[in-house]
Parts: structure tokens; sequence; C-alpha cells
């Protein structure tokens, strides 16, 4: 599929995408100004694809308090690679697990540098601006740190909590496995989470189609939500399919 610039999309009242059709950013729009996770690959698409969507929303890009990112690779920068720019022009706080934070510096590349290291999230951690609280879980597996973040959204005027993650859900070993479950039983399942977005639109659902029928339709019902008895059975699904690749790299491992 050809990449391609993706209509801002208000996805829920308070919670925008912007970006590619590849990967994207989402801009959560507070009392106190802006949250923005993730930032594309590089200077180019953040000054060319996210400054100019954010302004298309009809939101002020210079009120970006927070860049959020997921998680970073060494040597890879999709996530990560807009940030500089955009910490530099300006002057979010700029936040990502310690993890990911201590991975990547040391591996930045020359062309493409990143943020100067700022705030570190650890597991547990919350973020709150104005009348906005995320809340921050590590599921280590698909990078050092990658995040599973927990926001609050409404729609139409309706509270709902949705459950944003960078990457794909990796999990290769026990210790993996055990921080997502914790996550599902002690976030997912308490905070009544039910939707799960990625920033890589496609990897757990088709939400590149989703948004389109949310365009086309803003008084429709929310294609992303679940409700709430089917992200548990959702949440079930994945958490049975995480033991089983567990199970199958161990038995893996000591064929070899």
């Amino acid at each position: 599929m050809k990449d391609y610039t993706v209509e801002p999309t208000r996805m829920f009242d308070n919670m925008w995408y912007v970006g590619l059709a590849s990967q994207g950013a989402f801009v959560i729009p507070t009392s106190e100004g802006l949250i923005l996770i993730d930032t594309l690959n590089n200077t180019e698409e953040a000054r060319d694809v996210i400054v100019p969507s954010i302004k298309k929303a009809g939101l002020d890009p210079a009120q970006i308090k927070y860049i959020v990112m997921t998680h970073g690779h060494p040597g890879q920068t999709d996530h990560t690679g807009g940030a500089n720019y955009l910490q530099r022009t300006y002057a979010p706080r700029v936040m990502m697990s310690k993890a990911d934070w201590d991975a990547t510096l040391p591996a930045q590349r020359a062309e493409r540098p990143l943020a100067k290291r700022d705030m570190d999230i650890v597991h547990g951690q919350t973020l709150t601006l104005g009348d906005t609280t995320l809340t921050f879980t590590v599921l280590f597996g698909h990078s050092a740190g990658s995040l599973g973040i927990f926001i609050p959204v409404t729609w139409r005027g309706q509270s709902h909590v949705v459950w944003l993650h960078g990457g794909g859900l990796h999990h290769p070993n026990r210790d993996s496995l055990g921080r997502l479950e914790s996550v599902i039983k002690d976030y997912a399942l308490k905070m009544n989470a039910e939707a799960l977005l990625n920033t890589h639109p496609g990897i757990y659902q088709d939400t590149l189609a989703d948004m389109e029928t949310i365009r086309r339709n803003p008084n429709g019902p929310n294609p992303l939500l679940y409700g709430r008895d089917r992200a548990a059975r959702y949440w079930a699904m994945m958490t049975e399919c995480a033991r089983a690749r567990v199970v199958a790299l161990e038995q893996a491992r000591g064929r070899s």
C-alpha cells in the first residue's frame, strides 16, 4: 500500500489521529493544552505532516505541552524522529520510558537526532494536564519499554477508556507475559477499557477504514469502541495467544 497523509480524524471528542497511513500520532486536547503521542519518522514529517494536520484540526501546535513517545528502537526512529524538531520549536516536555531512553540515545543517528532527554516514564505512572489524566504501563517485549497508555475519552459526551499501544504485543518470555497479564487484570479490566489502538493503523484492526467511517458519518456509532463485554473477551483472547506463543518459543529453544 502506498503511504500517504491521512485526513486528520477526530476519533473521539477529545482525541485526534494525525499522520500517515503507515503510522501516525495522536493529539489529545485538554483544558490546559495539548498532549501529542508519537512524532513520526523525522523532522520533515513532524514539520510537514504533524504540524499542518494539527492546524487543520483547528488546534494550535504551539499549545503542545507534552510529547509522549510510545517506544523507541536503537537506530530506528519511526516513533521518535520528529520529537527533536517539535521540542526545539514549541518547547514541550518530552516523555518516554526510562528503558527506551537508555536504549535509544546511545544509538541515535547523527542525521536523525533524538529529542533531548527530559522525563522518564515508569510503570504505573500518570500524567495529568488540565482535565485529562493518562495512565502509563510498560509492556516490555516489542522494545525494552513499550508503553501501554490508558486514555480517558468521550464520544458524544459519554465517557470511555481506550488502551493505546505503540508497537506490536510481543511477549517473548514469561516475565513479559506476566506483565501483559497484570496490565489486563489491573488496568484494562479495572478501568473498563473499551478499545485497543496502535500508532500503526491495522495492527489490531483496520483503523484506516474505521476512521473513514467516522469521517463520513461523525454522528454514527463509533467502530473503534468494542463495548465492555466484547473488550473483556478480546483481552482474554490476547492473553491466551500470548501464553501459547511463549510456550511455543520455550519448546523451540528446548529443541535447539
